[in-house]
């Protein structure tokens, strides 16, 4: 037929003709579609005008649309390839004219399926329209696919590459939309496998759609991942024995990860959509777990490896990896809250706590303890029928590889819970705790009590130190809220283990102080029964039930003490430590918390410094050997109260060490100094010695170092020691001074955000005394001005004018330093600030 009397028939057709009509323009449309002729964009105008007719049918034509989809997609199709190759054109402005005329048939095409959409209408059964939602679909993806590759091309394109391919991206959101709705739409019969077939097919075309979709607009992404999650939610009962959910969730992780991989490079800005794009991701993933809950066990190697990468991406964990704890911040603000009901989700499956408590399959230690903590909290708060107790076994041995960061300062945000009686924030040791306690009180019956009671003992007598100490605290815990019978019950059961174990072990002090807490919770009763239980045994008596006797009785016999001496001199022969210095070190630190060393302190004092010497000649071939030796040997140095003069030159050897652990024990020595009396100690050496090490940490990459150097730093009072270190970094690292001089003005040196006038009455204070200030609680400072009549009775026990010249002329010096720094106003003004008021107090004075 021909094109002029086609235009006439459409004008004069009657309705009993339009069947006719509609035959010849389909084998018009479909011949000019297979032979790719100029005469198909025609042929598809025409064929639209007539489906547009009000007088056409709908039920009539559903089979010959039907029909026509499959030719449109694959004309569809092959444009897309034409166009891919025009976009890799050597010289894209010779072939503009043949790039328009194609997209401008694809958009045709697209506002085509539209209308057949509107003419098909809602509420069909979907074995009606299978055929026309898989050719919609397929029209999807490869567009979508073409605006995702074609972005890489955008900013070198001619404009009007971009303006068609815009077009054709706002056409074909639009048609999602349109898609979507007529998807939800359809009616499927869920009892019927071939309805469910049908669904599943259309649900994997969608899926696929969204996979080039999420790289593209916020918008269109969210819609289809929303109307696919709908229908996911009408009809997951019937689609769990057909969807390929581990697909699914496999892909979801895997681009959560791309992105998260990626956040730490881009921009401020894009940042923010990124993280909007994976908050929404995890929405998903939430959902689709909900949606198949309890058939979730084939996907559950991905959904823990997700969430430990975003425990992993946590600001408590960039802090020991180094990374940028900023972004770190954003991602665990956005991302993190999703998580919390993502685990709840995943521990009604048989197997996820198992799973989670190997903790070699998560990304590092400190963000497994976190997923840790987190569980044992969820166990608590919902706390299941019964628990096995190979779960509390697997929880001491991961607990047991990861002791080095559960004892420092890693704090971790918790649920609140009334119950539990917990902070925002508390610390993964407290936590975990206190979780373990709870979900044992709660949770165990009396009949598995007994294999509660096994696993105490073997990890009490069988674990590392740092173990032993976290299996005393949670055997106290239960101790206290438990009856006091079984607490009583409890202690007879060391005393028989304390006479079955050599009087030097380690295991002796520590059953011997688990001992002196248990007798605390007993009733008045219970101890007096206790006294005479242990009768025979006048050391054990001594150090639990009378603690003022401990000067002339002590706890330890004489031949472990005896044995540091001799030892000190077996190393000043024959060098080399072994795992014996170990054990006596371990022993030493936990005799010297309880103040058992009075009698042989000196000796003990002379081995310490002995292994020191030792440490700092010896190349250790063993890592482990070298952590084991070091822990303990910083400790009992701590305890014993060594003259610094003795260890400041072995500490500043440490410091060099690339080890984030040995630094971090090392600072916390430190802290011990700054909070002791330095009679021994040389200030000007000690503080040119110090001012080295800090610049040396001040200096590092590792988030957590430079903060716990700040933090040991505050625990200097000594007003020259705090000279010093800013004096030295002024002058050897401006760039280091603003670090310094930022926290200084934050947290001690110039008050916390008070004025400069607070400083200086802490500072009088302070020499008024001559004592060493212990750490505040807070570092803030009574605000009081220089005029009120508390200051003015401060009566200082030194030549006033004397010492105020000191402090003016440092002060001066400081500021004149700081001027050739690359300091802001504010920080210049206060310093100003520092001398004005030095002025204002020698006058009152």
């Amino acid at each position: 037929m021909a094109k002029n009397s086609i235009f006439e028939t459409l004008s004069h057709t009657a309705d009993d003709q339009l069947a006719t009509v509609f035959g010849e323009l389909y084998y018009q449309l479909v011949q000019h579609l297979e032979s790719n002729s100029e005469d198909c964009s025609k042929s598809i105008c025409i064929f639209k005008r007539f489906l547009n007719l009000k007088c056409v049918p709908n039920e009539e034509l559903l089979p010959q649309l039907t029909r026509i989809c499959p030719d449109l997609t694959r004309f569809y199709v092959q444009n897309v390839s034409k166009i891919n190759q025009l976009v890799d054109h050597t010289c894209p402005e010779s072939v503009c004219d043949q790039y328009c005329s194609l997209v401008g048939e694809n958009c045709q095409v697209l506002s085509c399926i539209r209308d057949i959409f509107d003419k098909v209408g809602p509420k069909k059964p979907i074995s009606d329209v299978q055929l026309i939602i898989l050719d919609a679909t397929s029209i999807l993806f490869v567009t979508f696919k073409h605006c995702n590759e074609y972005s890489q091309f955008y900013a070198s394109a001619p404009p009007i590459f971009n303006e068609n391919i815009n077009i054709l991206f706002k056409l074909c959101n639009e048609l999602l939309f349109q898609f979507l709705d007529f998807v939800n739409s359809v009616i499927i019969d869920d009892n019927e496998d071939a309805d469910v077939e049908l669904l599943n097919s259309i649900l994997k075309a969608t899926f696929n759609i969204g996979t080039v979709v999420s790289n593209l607009e916020l918008k269109t992404m969210a819609q289809l991942w929303k109307a696919f999650t709908s229908l996911l939610q009408k009809y997951s009962l019937a689609l769990r024995d057909h969807f390929n959910l581990c697909q699914a969730i496999e892909y979801f992780c895997t681009e959560i990860e791309q992105k998260i991989s990626t956040i730490y490079d881009i921009p401020s800005k894009n940042r923010t959509v990124m993280l909007k794009v994976l908050n929404f991701l995890l929405k998903v993933v939430l959902k689709l777990c909900e949606y198949f809950s309890g058939f979730l066990s084939k996907c559950l190697h991905d959904l823990c490896q997700l969430i430990s990468l975003l425990y992993h991406n946590s600001s408590t964990c960039a802090k020991y990896d180094g990374r940028n704890l900023e972004i770190a911040l954003e991602i665990e603000n956005n991302l993190l809250p999703a998580i919390d009901p993502l685990i709840s989700t995943l521990m009604k499956e048989d197997t996820f706590v198992e799973y989670f408590f190997d903790l070699k399959k998560t990304k590092s230690n400190v963000s497994a303890l976190q997923i840790l903590s987190v569980i044992l909290q969820k166990l608590v708060l919902s706390p299941p029928d019964s628990v096995r107790c190979e779960l509390f076994e697997a929880v001491f041995q991961n607990i047991s590889s990861c002791m080095a960061e559960l004892h420092f300062d890693v704090r971790i945000a918790v649920v609140p819970s009334k119950s539990l009686n917990l902070p925002q924030e508390v610390f993964l040791y407290d936590a975990l705790l206190v979780h373990m306690a709870s979900l044992i009180i709660c949770v165990v019956s009396e009949q598995d009590f007994h294999c509660i009671e096994k696993l105490l003992i073997t990890y009490l007598l069988r674990s590392p130190v740092g173990l032993k100490l976290f299996v005393c605290d949670l055997w106290c815990v239960l101790a206290r809220y438990g009856s006091s019978e079984l607490c009583f019950e409890h202690a007879k059961l060391l005393v028989t283990l304390l006479k079955q174990i050599h009087c030097d072990k380690m295991e002796t002090v520590v059953i011997k102080s688990l001992l002196r807490r248990f007798f605390k919770f007993l009733s008045l009763a219970q101890q007096q029964k206790f006294i005479s239980f242990v009768s025979n045994d006048l050391s054990t008596l001594v150090g639990v039930v009378h603690p003022k006797m401990k000067c002339t009785l002590s706890i330890l016999d004489d031949s472990f003490l005896r044995k540091t001496s001799e030892r000190a001199q077996e190393l000043s022969v024959s060098p080399g430590i072994n795992s014996l210095d170990i054990d006596l070190l371990l022993n030493v630190h936990v005799a010297c918390k309880m103040n058992e060393i009075t009698t042989f302190k000196q000796q003990i004092q002379e081995y310490i410094l002995s292994v020191w010497s030792q440490v700092r000649g010896t190349q250790f071939q063993d890592c482990g050997m070298f952590l084991r030796c070091m822990q303990p040997l910083v400790m009992v140095s701590k305890s014993c109260m060594l003259p610094h003069g003795a260890v400041l030159p072995v500490i500043e050897w440490l410091l060099h060490s690339e080890s984030v652990f040995l630094k971090l024990l090392v600072l916390e020595y430190l802290k011990s100094l700054g909070l002791r009396k330095a009679d021994d100690l040389d200030i000007d050496k000690f503080s040119t010695s110090v001012s080295s090490l800090f610049r040396t940490m001040l200096k590092g990459q590792n988030v957590l170092i430079r903060e716990q150097a700040l933090d040991t730093f505050s625990y200097f009072s000594h007003v020259t020691v705090y000279e010093k270190i800013i004096q030295f970094t002024i002058a050897n690292e401006p760039e280091l001074s603003k670090r310094v001089m930022s926290f200084l003005q934050s947290k001690v040196y110039l008050g916390c955000q008070k004025t400069c006038d607070e400083f200086l009455k802490s500072l009088l204070q302070n020499r008024q005394s001559k004592t060493v200030r212990n750490r505040p609680a807070s570092t803030e400072f009574v605000q009081t001005d220089l005029n009120s009549p508390q200051l003015k009775k401060i009566k200082l026990n030194f030549d006033f004018d004397r010492e105020i010249v000191e402090i003016e002329s440092r002060l001066k010096s400081l500021l004149g330093n700081l001027n050739s720094c690359e300091l802001n106003l504010a920080q210049k003004s206060t310093l100003k600030r520092v001398v004005e008021t030095t002025d204002k107090l020698r006058s009152y004075l």
